[in-house]
């Protein structure tokens, strides 16, 4: 019996090495390679070649040019230069592997291709047993179809000991690795990793722990560089359970830059814990903190689920942001010149709350999330702007789908509570106000990069605002709408104290009444129009210190402005056929005793221009202004123009100089202007404006007036006057009496700084039947003042016999005066012989006023303090100014 068991084994030996043999013949054919890999194919699915295979006697094989591929999706892609597979012949009988060793090996992985394809590497399963796997200079290449990165590992060095689908193994791992960006070569990273993992089972769920370590030496991304940035997780696998009980991301400093501007973060530090449950695919962060050094702190929690849409949810906390720090990060990336920078203060804190989907019908994410502000602030670089003390909250509620063709919601509200501004000489401090500014706005924002929003805003309980609107590549478009706003808490929160500070004479100022107005506006880069409507009810402003009311002011005004303007600029072609009316009506305007009222202004609004659709009759001093024509064009425009055409008739002249002066001008007077325009800060006339005073007419032309509110105002133009009564004159200004009719003129005139800088002064008389000429004593005292300097010949005039006559008969007069570069000359006009005479004395007697020096010149300043002497006694020494304003 045994001697038959012996012999069997003998059999059985010897047929194994005739199959052993013929095996060692096949395999070296290719015409058994190009088979056995078509088997392997249809079987498997996957492509097995090989340039040359090698057997020893005792169980070793040598492969050259080994590759295993997946034609159907190439998602996989292995290749070897030289394979050694070595082992035992039990451990051969019982299908393990001693040793295995990879040389210069490169595996490609692709993910994310077409639909039906998938990354199926349950092929490991069917892997026997190996004492030992070595991967010497190998390469693995990852590939994600929907993006343009890809991770490469070079110079892998890997040890793999007693693996086992069953048992698993332990493994160290060293390589190299870099991520770049196919379609961007300035994206990129490189470092190094490093791994040790000691698996008790793999299949059908892992068992074991390890770590993985990878440091990133420099990197790049858009607008960012780091250096010295470090991954780091230790990791335990419990069947169907992956913990990271210990992960974290640190990085050098990180510097950010566009263009020519460059600002860095000192480093980033996040650590968590993390579990995967690889059955239902949920993974849980139950904790991460982090740390932006100098920035600040944040914590939070997520989890999600790595099956169908990929669901997941976050919180995160971000406490004590450093906004100083924040906008010096951000600042030089989104300002647009050195001239535009700004400084920032402040902390606050932020709340998240996300949620959403990474694929499937509609991915994206949606959530709420809250800043609080606390003693935030701003500051321009000259100064002229800035705030402190900001206390608020941000809340924003959102939904952002990942796809472009879907809309965008974000929902959010704005609460200020205090805050001092400073915006160029507009101060206020909001910590003074009790209620709040707040605004709560809607924004859907679609694929082509439109912006819709709409909202409403209550401003320190003022009134109610909404708005709505749109923003996109080109165009732009705003409605306001404001209801019941209170003209006195809007004047009250937002005007009254800066008021009171730049301009003290409108201290204790008072404004009423109510607001209501829906403004319409949209345009494409400088370009835009307004429409709508301005209507005001029962407004009054009350200004004590300049003793002025008014009252019941009554506004409807349509708006129809664009830029830049089409309409003509002519003043007597509006378009009527489109405009639009409005009407203010004002019941009381009272200023000191003056007051006007009942006044019906009726307006037309149209392309740019508003004008009077009828002529306005003002009540003025017993007479009235009547105002023919009023338009404004060109509205929007910096180089507007005002138009104005008006007469005066019956004012009482006595009544308004002396409100106006103090001085009493007995009679009335009528007036009539042609055309006043206005425009680039400069009054001018349009023909002659004429004023009837005393008997007479005065004719002003040429007329102009530059920067009227300013120091360096200037104003000129020409003047000419007939038929005025030198009685009336002379009863009102104290100089002593003249009678009789003058004429003349005063050319080029020029007001510079509130002082006459030039003219050319002629005054002549006129023999006019019934009107006597005569001249008092005092009158010509006065006149020898102004002409000479000296008073003396009113001692003359007072004394002796010619004490008896007050006043003197005179045949002409003739005086022309000119002012230039300070010099003031006085000549006669009245020749006779070489006497230049002043005034002419009459036929039988009188008194000649002569210039005995026809050349004199004196300065303007003297000429006023002559002036000064004729009207005011002045002390010893003093200097009299004379300003004309």
């Amino acid at each position: 019996m045994k001697h038959g068991k012996a012999v069997l084994a003998g059999v059985i030996l010897v047929s194994i090495c005739i199959v052993m043999a013929s095996l060692l013949v096949l395999i070296r054919k290719p015409f058994f390679l190009r088979r056995s890999g078509a088997v392997i194919e249809r079987l498997s699915g996957y492509r097995v070649e090989m340039e040359h295979i090698s057997l020893a006697p005792v169980l070793r094989v040598g492969i050259t040019g080994l590759s295993i591929t997946r034609p159907k999706d190439g998602a996989v892609a292995f290749v070897s230069s030289q394979t050694d597979i070595e082992s035992g012949f039990a451990k051969a009988i019982k299908g393990e592997v001693e040793k295995i060793i990879l040389t210069e090996p490169k595996l490609l992985i692709r993910l994310g291709g077409k639909k039906d394809s998938r990354t199926d590497l349950s092929f490991i399963k069917k892997l026997p047993p190996v004492d030992l796997l070595a991967i010497k200079r190998g390469e693995f290449r990852l590939l994600f179809a929907s993006s343009p990165y890809e991770m490469v590992i070079k110079d892998i060095n890997l040890d793999v000991e007693g693996f086992s689908p069953k048992r698993g193994g332990r493994a160290a791992l060293r390589g190299v690795f870099n991520i770049v960006n196919r379609e961007d070569p300035q994206d990129k990273a490189q470092g190094f990793c490093r791994g040790e993992f000691n698996l008790r089972r793999l299949f059908p769920a892992p068992a074991g722990r390890g770590f993985l370590e990878a440091t990133i030496e420099s990197g790049t991304y858009k607008a960012a560089a780091v250096k010295n940035g470090s991954f780091a997780l230790k990791v335990k696998f419990e069947g169907e359970r992956i913990i990271f009980t210990e992960a974290g991301l640190s990085s050098g400093p990180i510097d950010l830059r566009k263009g020519d501007y460059r600002s860095g973060v000192k480093g980033v530090r996040v650590t968590t814990d993390l579990t995967y449950e690889t059955q239902s695919g949920k993974i849980h962060a139950r904790r991460f903190k982090g740390e932006i050094r100098g920035l600040g702190a944040f914590e939070g929690s997520a989890k999600g689920t790595l099956k169908n849409d990929f669901p997941w949810q976050a919180v995160v906390e971000a406490r004590n942001i450093d906004f100083t720090v924040l906008f010096s990060l951000l600042g030089p990336l989104i300002q647009k010149s050195p001239s535009d920078e700004w400084s920032v203060q402040g902390k606050g804190t932020v709340k998240a709350e996300l949620e959403g989907t990474m694929s499937g019908p509609m991915p994206g994410a949606k959530g709420k999330a809250t800043l609080q502000l606390k003693k935030g602030g701003f500051a321009s670089r000259d100064g002229t702007k800035a705030g402190q003390g900001i206390e608020g909250i941000i809340a924003v509620r959102f939904s952002l789908p990942s796809s472009n063709e879907r809309k965008k919601d974000i929902n959010a509200s704005l609460s200020l509570s205090s805050g001092e501004y400073l915006w160029g000489k507009y101060y206020k401090d909001f910590g003074k106000v009790r209620a709040k500014a707040s605004s709560i706005v809607d924004l859907v924002v679609t694929g082509d990069h439109r912006v819709d929003f709409s909202g409403t805003a209550d401003l320190f309980n003022t009134g109610e605002y909404l708005y709505r609107g749109s923003i996109d590549k080109e165009r732009w478009g705003l409605s306001l709408g404001l209801k019941g706003i209170s003209n006195k808490d809007v004047f009250s929160v937002l005007l009254s104290e800066y008021l009171n500070e730049i301009y003290p004479s409108l201290k204790g100022t008072e404004i009423g009444g109510s607001l209501n107005a829906e403004i319409n506006s949209g345009g494409k880069g400088s370009e835009f129009t307004v429409t709508g409507f301005v209507d005001t009810r029962n407004t009054f402003v009350r200004v004590p210190e300049k003793s002025l009311t008014i009252d019941q002011v009554d506004m409807s005004l349509p708006l129809d402005l664009s830029y830049p303007s089409t309409s003509r600029d002519a003043p007597d072609t509006p378009r009527e056929k489109k405009a639009k009316t409005g009407r203010i009506g004002i019941k009381t305007i009272r200023k000191g005793t003056m007051e006007l009222s009942d006044l019906e202004i009726p307006l037309a609004v149209s392309e740019n221009a508003l004008w009077l659709a009828d002529s306005v009759d003002v009540p003025f001093f017993g007479g009235y202004v009547k105002i023919l024509r009023y338009k404004v064009t060109n509205l929007p425009s910096p180089s507007r123009k005002f138009y104005v055409t008006a007469g005066l008739q019956n004012i009482d002249l006595g009544s308004l100089m002396r409100e106006l002066t103090g001085l009493e001008f007995p009679g009335t007077m009528e007036a009539r202007f042609p055309m006043i325009t206005y425009q680039d800060d400069k009054w001018t006339t349009g023909g002659k404006t004429s004023v009837k005073i005393f008997g007479g007419e005065v004719g002003i032309s040429n007329f102009y007036a530059q920067q009227i509110f300013s120091a360096s105002r200037k104003i000129g133009g020409d003047i000419d006057f007939r038929d005025i009564n030198l009685g009336s004159i002379t009863e009102t200004i104290k100089i002593g009496k003249i009678t009789g009719i003058v004429e003349g003129s005063l050319k080029a005139l020029e007001i510079e700084y509130g002082q006459p800088s030039r003219f050319i002064l002629e005054i002549t008389s006129v023999k006019k039947r019934g009107v006597q000429q005569k001249v008092s004593v005092d009158a010509i005292e006065n006149i020898s003042i102004l002409g000479t300097g000296s008073g003396g010949v009113g001692m003359i005039l007072k004394s002796g016999l010619n004490r008896f006559f007050k006043e003197y008969p005179y045949s002409r007069i003739g005086i022309l005066c000119t002012l230039e570069n300070d010099n003031f000359h006085v000549r006669g006009t009245i020749r006779e012989g070489n006497t230049e005479y002043l005034i002419r004395r009459g036929l039988f007697r009188g008194i000649d006023i002569i210039n005995r020096d026809p050349n004199n010149t004196i300065s303007f300043r003297d000429m006023q303090e002559r002036i000064s002497r004729v009207f005011h006694e002045r002390e010893k020494g003093q200097t009299p100014q004379v300003g004309v304003n």
